[in-house]
């Protein structure tokens, strides 16, 4: 029995550990990704422009997410693996 919880510790660390690598190849791709409402800087980019880049909601996330993701994205590799 003992030994059955502790293969399901682990199984629950590696889950834990591939969520995290998860979110944060999702918050890299993010923070490349030009999205509505995000200011582009570009003064002369047409409605249509504008209107055909994608909402976070396009994603299924939220902006909490979206912000989690992206501080984890930028946690140098070095200190991530760690």
């Amino acid at each position: 029995m003992f030994k059955a919880v502790k293969e399901d510790n682990e199984i629950v660390k590696i889950v834990a550990e591939q969520k995290i690598r998860s979110m944060r190849l999702a918050g890299q791709m993010l923070q490349q990704t030009e999205l509505k409402g995000r200011g582009s800087g570009d003064i002369k980019s047409s409605n249509q422009e504008v209107l055909d880049k994608p909402k976070l909601l396009d994603f299924g996330i939220t902006k909490n997410e979206s912000s989690t993701y992206q501080k984890i994205a930028s946690i140098p590799e070095d200190v991530f693996e760690e």
